[in-house]
């Protein structure tokens, strides 16, 4: 089941006129749509900025001469992604 959490937001006119513009030209069904779609764009926006960084770490030490073992790089991975 879907859960969501009724929040108030206040915003400045020209951030509400925006919002309204997309609803009144038909692209979201409501203000609330607006703004839920510009926060998880966002969300995949600072997520890709965070991948490309750590993108260019790892580019950066290939270039230096850093790397590790296959095996080992993997192992790193599963345990950054399985942490609890």
């Amino acid at each position: 089941m879907k859960h969501e959490d009724e929040m108030v937001v206040t915003l400045p006119d020209d951030l509400a006129r925006m919002v309204r513009a997309e609803v009144s030209k038909g692209e979201f069904p409501s203000d609330s749509a607006v703004v839920q779609q510009a926060l998880r764009e966002r969300y995949i926006a600072q997520q890709q900025a965070e991948l490309d960084r750590a993108l260019d770490i790892g580019l950066a030490d290939l270039k230096a001469g850093r790397r590790i073992p296959m095996e080992e790089a993997f192992r790193n991975v599963r345990a950054a992604l399985f942490k609890t």
